[in-house]
């Protein structure tokens, strides 16, 4: 669906709403190993599901899509360290339970 330069896309910015943001498709050629989640900070992800939750409940639906889509190249890309498989167990989890 092309929304740009139509009557509807001009009045979604006049309104301040935003059109939605497509997800990029990552693929592991877009990843880099040593962050597999580029510039969203996971530091604050901490170790439990409940902990995780909080974190991700907390970043934009923009970032959540972008972690999600990581995920599906991280969970079946052997090169990337366990805590980020871990994490995405986590995000999966947590898709789950929202």
């Amino acid at each position: 669906m092309h929304m740009l330069g139509t009557p509807v896309a001009a009045a979604l910015l006049v309104g301040g709403i935003s059109a939605p943001v497509a997800a990029q498709q990552w693929t592991a050629d877009d990843l880099y190993a040593d962050r597999p989640f580029g510039n969203i900070e996971v530091g604050r992800a901490g170790s439990s599901q409940m902990d995780f939750q909080a974190f991700f409940d907390n970043l934009s639906h923009q970032q959540r899509a972008e972690i999600r889509s990581r995920c599906g190249v991280i969970r079946s890309d052997g090169r990337f360290a366990q805590w980020a498989r871990d994490m995405c167990v986590k995000v999966e989890a947590a898709q789950i339970s929202a």
